[in-house]
């Protein structure tokens, strides 16, 4: 109910209902704790909460339910270390805790080296994910996006040499989901978007001819994505 609240724009109502949600969870895992299944629950209500409070501005409160989720899926993959799709529920709160930490400075600390931190966690989770699971399209799309994510940050840090490094990582994936799964219209857009933001990042550096030269190649993939018709319809999802 509070997600088709959340989608008719109900903001007020779909939190209300998520609290309703999030304490039910939260009495139910304190009296049945050692149920994992019980504890994920909780957690997922904890970032739904916290995605509805951000979006109305409240990045102190989204902060703290996103991290006290993050404290909970941690402690399931400590506990369940043989369940690798609780690591891919962990990347979730990582990446959330992440986001909202790059405009905030707790603590007195810079929340983007905070969010850098986080985001290496969890690119360290999805190339277990990988290992553990094979390659696939939404796996190797969660690293590479959350490899551009960190790059920005670092780009925002003044740490040039990394940021590079991270969409130079990151365009190599995207590419190599087109090598494995096909031109899909999902994964030329994002190898697009990987050589755009590299194209940025040497704008800001001076290498100008560079930053044009990747930006002619970012425009012939979304010209392709334009024209050629036999990709529509086409999923990378």
């Amino acid at each position: 109910i509070g997600d088709f609240a959340r989608r008719e724009g109900k903001h007020a109502e779909a939190i209300r209902l998520y609290r309703q949600s999030l304490e039910l969870a939260r009495r139910v895992a304190v009296h049945h704790g050692n149920t994992w299944m019980l504890q994920r629950d909780f957690s997922v209500s904890l970032i739904r909460v916290a995605d509805v409070v951000k979006e109305q501005g409240d990045r102190d409160e989204a902060a703290r339910l996103y991290e006290e989720a993050l404290a909970v899926r941690r402690q399931l993959v400590a506990d369940q270390p043989a369940r690798v799709e609780l690591k891919l529920d962990l990347t979730v709160a990582l990446e959330r805790v992440a986001e909202v930490m790059r405009a905030m400075r707790p603590g007195g600390r810079d929340g983007r080296q905070i969010a850098s931190e986080l985001y290496a966690q969890a690119m360290t989770l999805y190339r277990d994910l990988v290992d553990a699971w094979g390659e696939s399209p939404v796996l190797l799309r969660g690293g590479a996006v959350v490899m551009l994510r960190q790059a920005d940050v670092e780009a925002a840090l003044g740490r040039t040499s990394r940021s590079e490094e991270l969409y130079r990582s990151a365009q190599s994936v995207f590419g190599r989901i087109i090598e494995v799964f096909g031109r899909s219209p999902g994964a030329l857009r994002d190898l697009s978007v990987a050589i755009e933001s590299m194209g940025d990042l040497e704008l800001r550096l001076g290498r100008i001819d560079d930053a044009e030269r990747l930006y002619t190649q970012s425009m012939q993939l979304r010209k392709e994505l334009a024209t050629d018709t036999s990709l529509a319809g086409t999923s990378q999802e």
